[in-house]
């Protein structure tokens, strides 16, 4: 809804509450990199690092993230997804 409404097209919704966003990023297909060393969970960290350092850096920035370090255990990827959220 925030990018539809963003770039003028219909959001829908019954009712819609929306501030402009500076910047878009997302982390929904992160893929891994075997010859340049590259492990799927290293892969995500460095996105969510992208994530934290655009967000540090902007007042306004949307970040769409599909399950963050689900490269690791539920408890690693849950103490990890704490930190970059609470980074600043």
């Amino acid at each position: 809804a925030q990018l539809r409404a963003q770039v003028g097209l219909l959001a829908p919704a019954q009712v819609l509450r929306l501030s402009p966003v500076d910047a878009v990023f997302t982390a929904l297909n992160t893929a891994d990199d075997l010859t340049a060393g590259v492990s799927y969970y290293l892969a995500e960290v460095r996105r969510m690092k992208q994530a934290a350092e655009l967000v540090a850096g902007s007042r306004r920035t949307l970040v769409l993230v599909d399950e963050a370090f689900r490269g690791t255990n539920v408890l690693d990827a849950t103490e990890a997804t704490r930190l970059v959220v609470n980074w600043s």
